[in-house]
């Protein structure tokens, strides 16, 4: 052996007959080599390396396996070599080692062995040295594990079958398999870790279980069947209370045959068996006995302390039960709804009990109405006062009436015509005539622009600003008082003006439509007016649709908002020609709000959608 590529998988020599300085030399060059292989890295850890194929002292074939323990320190060749001191050097490829003793076994002068361990630290090439003995043996050592199929006794393997499977006879952890492992095995019928009998698992592996024929230890008897009344049941002896029904008894426990209730001509419940294993029947239920029993909710009169309003029925009224006893009869009980005024009702969907008028002081017509809880409602009732336009009624505001600015007396009669300008009018040139500068329903009669600064815009709707030029985006500043109609800073207070058909004057130019009357049938804000930063606050919606709604029902229609919309519908249909109102739209500074209206015409189906933006600057 003239290299050290020896040690890297050639075939072993035996002791060299050289000159012991020669093999020294060789000793010598071979360890700058492994030296000088690579750079260093983390040496492979330690561990048992089993000789198998070749006696590390002699080269031949060897009878057994002997093992290169190597420690991060010390290194022992069992059987031969104490614990001697060591050195791992790791490089990129492999992890070199190297072992001296000052003597070794039954040899003269010093040891050495020298090896590479590669192969993913599982394959040691190594090379003894003795030189004064003449020993320079080459050999291969394999890391030892359970399942390489070699017994290593010092590793503690007491088995090893080359496999790492329980069941086998050799366990994973090369331990012989037995009963008692926890692991079932050929021949075995469980497994349950310990070799104790009356626990589900004799101490020989095998099922322990009731009519198996053999006592243990959580039974009375086992006599190998499961008969009843043959002096062994269920591996129980016979006696009443051990909860099996056996012999002469009735029932044991919970052991009640096949046997219930429906056998003794009963309605339903739940059969039980008494301590002297009789049936007890005190739990059936007889539905029909007027009393009560087993899971009845009432049987006759007997209602269980239950009425009328415990089942819902707050107006009272007698609770029954049904035939079946299983829940209540409730047609006895007053019910809300039902069309009937009965109990503490005022008055029951149109039956009133005779008294249906609106009679009262003040109301001058209308019926009263009944509400979802059977009160009597007088709202419907025709009375001044009420902010609703009844038969008869010019106008009504309410509170108002009878305050100028707010243009109806108190006897729900108008104003407009009086001379005194009222807040909802535009104008009172003290006549109900139109054609002079002031129309009949007090409103303007000039010009007004399209929403948006349309030319014509079909001539639904125009508007107009106070103070400013209508158009598409108007803006104010904060205290002008041209534009401004406000008093608190820190906003903008619009008046503007809205007028319905008005006929104005189209300018000369190309040639628009002519203007017509339109049949409005629904008025609606939409888009952004109720949605988005620029939305109308709650009061400016609600005050523009009661404007709305005041102007075309003075020009003779009937005006409703659908619920929980802003949709106005009128009925029927105003077609009036300069149908005019007003009303103020507040907006804080640096802000904007959008006005954004929708009219449709009941004949044409025709749509006019004006949207004006109001700005208010510092």
């Amino acid at each position: 052996m003239n290299d050290a590529s020896d040690v890297d998988g050639q075939p072993a020599r035996t002791v060299s007959d050289a000159p012991v300085a020669r093999s020294a030399c060789h000793l010598i060059g071979w360890s700058v080599s492994l030296l000088a292989a690579s750079a260093a890295a983390s040496p492979c850890p330690g561990g048992r390396f089993l000789v198998q194929k070749e006696d590390v002292v002699s080269g031949r074939p060897a009878a057994s396996a002997r093992a290169v323990v190597i420690a991060p320190s010390a290194l022992t060749l069992e059987g031969l070599c104490g614990p001697g001191p060591a050195k791992l050097h790791g490089t990129a490829r492999r992890t070199h080692v190297t072992a001296t003793w000052r003597s070794c076994g039954d040899f003269h002068g010093k040891a050495r062995l020298e090896g590479r361990i590669g192969d993913a630290c599982n394959v040691l090439h190594g090379r003894f040295v003795v030189p004064k003995a003449g020993i320079r043996t080459d050999f291969v050592a394999t890391r030892s594990r359970c399942g390489d199929g070699v017994l290593d006794v010092g590793n503690g393997e007491i088995c090893d079958d080359g496999n790492r499977i329980d069941g086998d006879g050799c366990n994973a952890d090369c331990t012989p398999s037995r009963c008692g492992d926890r692991i079932i095995e050929p021949g075995e019928q469980c497994d349950d870790g310990n070799t104790r009998d009356g626990d589900g698992c004799s101490h020989a592996c095998r099922s322990e279980f009731c009519g198996d024929g053999i006592q243990q230890p959580n039974e009375e008897c086992d006599d190998g069947n499961f008969v009843f009344g043959d002096g062994c049941s269920n591996c129980r002896l016979p006696r009443c209370g051990n909860g099996f029904r056996e012999g002469v008894e009735q029932c044991d426990g919970t052991d009640l045959g096949a046997y219930g209730c429906q056998n003794f001509d009963a309605d339903g419940g739940l059969l039980a068996c008494k301590p002297n294993c009789t049936f007890d029947l005190s739990g059936c239920q007889f539905c029909g006995n007027g009393r009560r029993e087993g899971t009845e909710r009432c049987d006759g009169a007997d209602v269980g302390g239950e009425t009328c309003a415990s089942q819902g029925y707050p107006e009272g009224g007698v609770l029954g039960c049904q035939n079946h006893c299983i829940s209540f009869d409730t047609r006895g009980c007053f019910i809300c709804g039902n069309g009937v005024k009965e109990g503490r009702e005022e008055c029951d969907f149109n039956d009133f009990g005779g008294q249906g008028a609106c009679d009262a002081p003040g109301e001058r017509g209308g019926h009263l109405a009944c509400t979802a809880d059977c009160r009597v409602s007088r709202a419907p009732c025709w009375v001044c006062g009420n902010g609703r336009l009844d038969p008869g009624e010019y106008c009504d505001r309410g509170a108002r009436n009878g305050e100028p600015d707010f243009g109806c007396s108190t006897g729900c009669q108008s104003l407009c015509g009086d001379g005194f300008l009222a807040s909802d009018e535009e104008c009172d040139d003290g006549n109900r005539q139109d054609g002079d500068g002031c129309s009949r329903f007090c409103g303007n009669e000039h010009s007004y622009a399209g929403g948006g600064n349309e030319p014509y815009d079909q001539c639904f709707m125009q508007w107009n600003v106070e103070g400013v030029t209508p158009a598409a985006r108007v803006a104010c500043r904060d205290g002008d008082a041209a534009c401004d109609r406000g008093t608190d800073a820190g906003a903008c207070t619009f008046l503007y003006f809205l007028s319905f058909n008005d006929a104005f004057v189209v300018l000369p130019g190309p040639s628009p439509p002519a203007c017509y009357n339109a049949k409005i049938a629904t008025v609606a804000l939409t888009g952004a007016s109720i949605d988005g930063p620029a939305a109308l606050a709650t009061d400016d919606v609600d005050h523009f649709l009661a404007m709305v709604a005041h102007v075309l029902e003075r020009a003779g229609s009937t005006v409703t908002r659908d619920d929980g919309t802003t949709t106005l519908t009128v009925d029927p249909p105003n077609g009036h020609l300069g149908v005019c109102a007003s009303s103020m739209l507040t907006v804080p500074v640096d802000g904007e709000r959008v006005l954004e209206v929708v009219v449709t015409d009941a004949a044409t189906a025709a749509v006019d959608r004006d949207r004006i933006t109001f700005a208010c600057h510092p």
